[in-house]
């Protein structure tokens, strides 16, 4: 009897004790970290001045300041950024910061304090991006909830027949394949492309998102299943994320694959909306003319006079991105991008959207890049480029490249992309132990809390925040019914050997 009790004890001990360390996960949505009506505005501030859930909001935010803040992402208007404060809010928001596009796109001081917010986020090596979403209507849903609520703790996606659960989905992934294995002493050339997954940049519509892949899986097709080439290899990487952030690219790239890429690659060229423009630009952290790699690949796109490059070195005490290949050029390797759009923030400032890249356009970038590739390792490619397999990988990817505030690529989307760059880095070469392979790349970026659905698959749900006076009350009573009932069955003198005897 006593070793049952002295066990129950134990265990409400340590409920409590973790009751009171935990810190519940809080969503602050609508628009900033702000609870004054001055910030919220009516609706909002309503439901936030109710003396509980405003209490229990704040004590989550200023118990332990040393925490990165709620891993759940912020959601502000881009209207709202000039009057706000919002350093902070970027600072200690884990989960990132949503910015809601207005529908006239920003005013230049809107656009000045968003790149502001970056620059403190880049400074201060914030824990969550800052993202920009179009206006649609799951943000109208949420703020709705928002408003309708009255105490908001954690707003999270609910369990509907048409969405996936947030265990199931993967934040950002990386396709890696060597199509064409160098000799022993040899060197290769990668190509990367990124694909939206978290459908967070507004000048990446469907199917436009996908027209890098789709050109990466072209590539992989008239490469792929080739013999050694004399003196170079090919390696082929697809990386999810977000093009504003490079997500998929920056946590792949401290892996040992990725290392082991950056150490065997003569010259890295990444592709970001080559399909966008006829006139492509090379943008390089060194000047080729100072880097032997970067020199012969400028070549293999026929020349300075062919081409326009733009040269901005990396500053290896920051980690401010502005172009994919910026991400190897911080680990000491050759690398380019050759892009037909304008950097993440220009095209942010300007609102402008890119118009959806055609599968002929598609086609055309194709043609170009495996041409300056054959040109540049001496590989002949075995296959022309397939209109319509490039439409079979757009339709694959759409339900990934739409615009919309999701942490969550649909996992159909990414087998999708896996069985295509698998079948075209096979396709004619060998077969079973020694053919080439994909590999597959998971990286968490989001907790389950902070994933959110398409409007057409949304359920959102609120749990009502419980005051700490509740739960201090409540643990209360329980330590002190058992030590009661412990003392009026073992006495005073009982009850304390119950507690100091094993």
């Amino acid at each position: 009897m006593r070793a049952v009790a002295r066990t129950a004890l134990i265990a409400v001990a340590a409920f409590a004790t973790a009751a009171l360390c935990a810190e519940p996960v809080v969503l602050q949505a609508h628009r900033m970290l702000q609870f004054d009506s001055t910030v919220f505005g009516e609706a909002a501030s309503a439901a936030l001045k109710r003396g509980s859930a405003k209490s229990a909001m704040r004590g989550t935010l200023t118990t332990n300041p040393e925490r990165s803040g709620p891993t759940a992402p912020v959601l502000i208007d881009a209207s709202d950024l000039t009057a706000m404060n919002a350093e902070a809010v970027v600072e200690r928001a884990a989960g990132g910061v949503i910015v809601v596009l207005p529908e006239g796109g920003m005013d230049a001081a809107t656009a000045a304090e968003f790149t502001r917010l970056e620059a403190v986020a880049v400074k201060t090596q914030a824990a969550g991006a800052i993202y920009a979403v179009p206006h649609s209507a799951n943000v109208t849903a949420l703020r709705e909830l928002m408003a309708q609520s009255d105490s908001v703790q954690v707003l999270a996606a609910a369990d509907a027949p048409a969405a996936r659960t947030a265990a199931t989905s993967t934040a950002v992934v990386v396709l890696s394949a060597e199509a064409v294995k160098p000799p022993p002493k040899g060197r290769a050339v990668a190509v990367v492309a990124g694909f939206d997954t978290l459908g967070a940049f507004p000048s990446l519509p469907q199917p436009g998102a996908a027209a890098d892949a789709a050109v990466l899986v072209e590539a992989a097709a008239a490469f792929g299943g080739l013999k050694a080439a004399a003196d170079r290899g090919l390696t082929f990487i697809a990386a999810s994320g977000s093009r504003h952030s490079y997500t998929g690219l920056k946590q792949w790239a401290v892996t040992a694959e990725g290392n082991a890429l950056v150490d065997r690659a003569d010259v890295v060229l990444c592709l970001e909306g080559v399909a966008a423009a006829e006139e492509l630009t090379l943008h390089t952290a060194r000047a080729p003319a100072k880097d032997q790699q970067l020199e012969g690949l400028v070549g293999a796109f026929g020349g300075a006079s062919a081409m326009k490059v733009a040269t901005k070195r990396v500053d290896p005490s920051s980690n401010e991105l502005r172009w994919a290949h910026e991400v190897f050029a911080h680990k000491g390797a050759s690398a380019a991008t050759l892009a037909g759009v304008q950097p993440g923030r220009q095209a942010l400032r300007s609102s402008h959207v890119n118009a959806a890249a055609s599968p002929q356009a598609i086609a055309a970038a194709a043609d170009k890049v495996i041409g300056a590739l054959s040109r540049l390792t001496g590989i002949q490619p075995k296959d022309a480029v397939s209109v319509e397999r490039i439409e079979k990988t757009l339709r694959a990817l759409g339900d990934a490249t739409e615009p919309r505030p999701s942490y969550a690529m649909p996992p159909k989307a990414v087998g999708a992309l896996h069985q295509q760059l698998n079948a075209a880095i096979q396709a004619g070469g060998p077969k079973g132990k020694g053919a080439p392979r994909v590999r597959k790349s998971e990286f968490g970026f989001a907790p389950p809390e902070a994933t959110f659905y398409s409007p057409d698959t949304a359920v959102l749900r609120a749990y009502a925040s419980k005051p700490v006076a509740f739960e201090l009350t409540l643990t209360a009573v329980i330590v002190g019914s058992l030590a009661a009932a412990a003392v009026a069955l073992f006495g005073p003198s009982g009850a304390m050997k119950l507690l100091s005897k094993k």
